[in-house]
């Protein structure tokens, strides 16, 4: 299907035109269910009869079942995808709190800065513009503010 639709116009177009095919389509099988039911209560059971109960039963077959698959791919994409996101923040919340700690080797926070600078690859893949804003922020300037900034916008994906 659409991978991700910008802008809010663009995403109340796409899901009013699914709706209305989606309701379309279970009006047909609705429609050609109540005609086949209709024609065996009168005792009109005839060749075509039959013909349109195969042809409904397996559109409805064949329908749900790709109905399925597709809900069941686009469900684990997105579990992996927020397993992975939240993998990433945490790791990124762990790292510049190393490097801000005063507990820390000046060595120390100099490699959580950098591991940082490596993981910020990954939030270019997985995370918004804002996420990636708050990083590179934080990378240029490691210190409280930028941090607070950084968490506060990584706890939404954790």
């Amino acid at each position: 299907m659409v991978k991700e639709i910008k802008g809010e116009k663009t995403a109340a177009v796409y899901g009013v035109t699914m709706m209305i095919v989606i309701l379309t389509f279970f009006g047909v099988i609705l429609y050609l269910i109540y005609t086949l039911i209709d024609n065996a209560s009168r005792g009109n059971f005839t060749d075509n009869s039959i013909i349109q109960a195969l042809i409904t039963f397996a559109t409805t077959v064949v329908a749900g079942t790709l109905i399925n698959k597709n809900l069941e791919r686009r469900n684990t994409k997105d579990a992996e995808r927020n397993k992975i996101r939240n993998d990433i923040s945490l790791k990124l919340i762990d790292l510049s709190g190393i490097a801000l700690s005063k507990h820390r080797t000046e060595k120390e926070k100099e490699i959580a800065i950098e591991m940082i600078g490596n993981e910020n690859i990954k939030v270019k893949l997985f995370f918004n513009d804002e996420v990636v804003l708050a990083v590179n922020s934080f990378l240029e300037k490691p210190n409280s503010q930028s941090y607070n900034l950084m968490t506060d916008i990584l706890k939404k994906y954790i």
